[in-house]
């Protein structure tokens, strides 16, 4: 009887082995298989497309996120092997487009050993890489060699600093710039800070389709007029003396009309 005893028993716990191993494999089997958070897929998406800007990436870090011009912009610190951090990214939410990359790395002491014409097509090349071009609106507005520093004896780093800014006819469009530093002695890419306008390019197009047409415009304008005795009360009187409200009226047509043409490309 007690062997039975014994035998039942020992049957027992090893069923319970046996489940509890089972439990395990299933647990583990489900962990693998169940769909990774938006947070992981997110960081992964960023390790596979920095994979070509960053050595021995081994794992991106998201750090938080702001809102830009465009929408979400999202903030990811880049690991090497060693578990160092190596760059920084900003990037659009939506689109995973990057707007913002900084290189952690450890700079050349020594003289220049590209020229600034060479920087700069450096420059323009990594912007073409990345998706972006710098048209003809934005205006170099600062360049040039800068040493950064000096702590082993003479030694210096030198860094090529270049700040494009958009134009329109000699007006600056605020914040609407591109800044890029460079190593002056192998021509490594430090930070980048992509132009502006392509935040906003898809969405200026997309609005095109709701231009008003010229009736419209010309419409709104009349509407927009004041009252003919508003009008002498707020107005210098013409040459001759007189005005009328029909003067107006084609006044803001002809002004309309060339607006709408100049516009149009017309």
């Amino acid at each position: 009887m007690t062997f039975i005893r014994e035998k039942a028993v020992l049957g027992k716990i090893t069923a319970i082995v046996a489940l509890t191993v089972f439990c395990s494999i299933v647990v583990t089997i489900l962990l693998i298989t169940l769909p990774a958070s938006a947070q992981e897929k997110a960081e992964q998406r960023v390790k596979d497309q920095m994979k070509g800007e960053f050595e021995n990436i081994k794992r991106v870090q998201f750090m938080g996120e702001e809102e830009g011009q465009s929408g979400k912009l999202e903030h990811y610190f880049i690991y090497d092997d060693k578990d160092e951090a190596i760059g920084f990214v900003k990037m659009e939410a939506s689109s995973g487009k990057v707007k913002e990359i900084a290189h952690e790395p450890a700079q050349n002491y020594g003289e220049p050993q590209i020229s600034e014409e060479e920087a700069i097509r450096i420059a323009t090349d990594y912007l073409e890489k990345w998706g972006y071009s710098l048209t003809t609106e934005y205006v170099l507005k600062q360049e040039g060699l800068e040493p950064l520093y000096s702590d082993i004896g003479d030694k210096h780093q030198y860094t090529y600093r270049f700040l494009w800014e958009k134009q329109i006819g000699d007006v600056s469009v605020t914040g609407d710039i591109c800044y890029i530093d460079i190593d002056a002695v192998d021509g490594q890419i430090l930070y980048c800070y992509f132009p502006t306008s392509n935040d906003l390019a898809d969405d200026s197009i997309a609005k095109m389709d709701e231009d008003i047409s010229r009736e419209e415009a010309l419409e709104i304008a009349r509407r927009s007029i004041p009252s003919t005795e508003d009008w002498y009360s707020h107005s210098a009187p013409s040459m001759s003396g007189e005005s009328s409200y029909e003067d107006v009226n084609v006044i803001v047509e002809e002004n309309c009309e060339k607006s709408y043409r100049d516009n149009d490309g017309g």
